[in-house]
């Protein structure tokens, strides 16, 4: 037998409801429900939306100052390389029971003077936009929140010119403000995605600087009418070995390729469930063995990142759909 007071309850699923956007309502019917199972009268007890309001934000005051704490520990006198990144999210508006898009800006930082090379989460917060100076504000008001201002030796974000122009980047501004020299650790993946934006273009005929491509948007309307055929898993398309010259450029590439797959696969060596997909799909075109291998409806369709592009495009080449 469990015994737990209902203020306590509400402390205890604070955090958890906060993390799944559950709302103050269902929290406190949440909470309601579970007393009234206990056999409690909630006509004895305090509990309203007010009152779960007030200590669900307290709680999570709480917890989050006590992880500010545990950080700060761990970071006292270390050398940091900040780290951090914009993005337009929607979030709900409590008080206006609207949905609004704002830009938030994660903010982490790493350190060579750590064990754990794992990046260390400070914030992911509001910023009123994605200019330089906006984020060098919320940048520094949150490395002067933990008290680190003085350990930032480096700075590693992607090449926006609103992260790295010479008179209004982010990066200058902090640099300034800081009075210190930073290290430019720089992230260039985006330039593999002009790459393979060419390669698309020549490999379908389509041409677009729309936030979408419309080959995979009329890829997710097909899937639901063609789902039932495509589970049966007949009449797939696989490479044809026979049309190589064994020995020739080719052939050793694709062979190379598979073995890759297959050893990636055995491996376990993803960091995400998209790569090991991918490596699925490959591995299954080249004709080698994926057990309980099976298509996911579409994701993704956007062209803001060149990995939805080798996922659609190797579904579309497996089921011969044409779209």
């Amino acid at each position: 037998m469990i015994s737990i007071s209902p203020d306590d309850l509400v402390d205890c699923t604070a955090a958890v409801s906060a993390r799944y956007r559950l709302g103050i309502r269902p929290h406190t019917s949440l909470v309601a429900a579970i007393c009234n199972k206990a056999g409690v009268n909630l006509v004895d007890i305090t509990l309203s939306r007010a009152t779960v309001h007030r200590k669900r934000f307290k709680k999570i005051e709480e917890l989050g100052d006590k992880i500010r704490q545990d950080i700060m520990t761990t970071l006292k006198g270390k050398k940091l390389c900040l780290h951090f990144d914009g993005k337009q999210v929607k979030q709900i508006e409590e008080d206006l029971n609207i949905t609004v898009t704002v830009e938030r800006i994660a903010i982490s930082v790493t350190s060579p003077d750590l064990d754990d090379t794992d990046d260390i989460l400070l914030g992911v917060v509001q910023a009123s936009s994605s200019k330089g100076c906006d984020q060098a504000d919320v940048i520094l008001n949150l490395l002067e929140y933990y008290d680190i201002v003085d350990q930032i030796f480096a700075v590693c974000c992607d090449t926006t010119s609103s992260n790295t122009g010479v008179f209004s980047g982010a990066i200058v501004l902090l640099s300034t403000i800081l009075d210190t020299p930073l290290l430019w650790f720089l992230c260039r993946r985006h330039m593999l995605e002009v790459h393979i934006s060419h390669f698309m273009e020549a490999l379908t005929g389509e041409k677009t600087k729309a936030p979408r491509r419309g080959l995979y948007v009329k890829l997710q309307k097909v899937w639901p009418s063609v789902k039932e055929d495509i589970d049966k898993m007949e009449g797939l398309i696989k490479f044809n070995w026979k049309t190589l010259q064994v020995g020739s450029p080719l052939y050793e590439l694709a062979k190379e390729a598979l073995q890759f797959g297959e050893r990636a696969l055995t491996l376990e060596t993803f960091a995400r469930g998209d790569y090991r997909k991918l490596c699925e799909m490959f591995v299954f075109y080249l004709g080698g063995e994926v057990p309980g291998f099976h298509f996911h409806q579409p994701g993704a369709c956007h062209e803001a990142r060149y990995f939805c592009c080798c996922l659609n495009w190797q579904v579309l080449k497996l089921l011969s759909l044409k779209c």
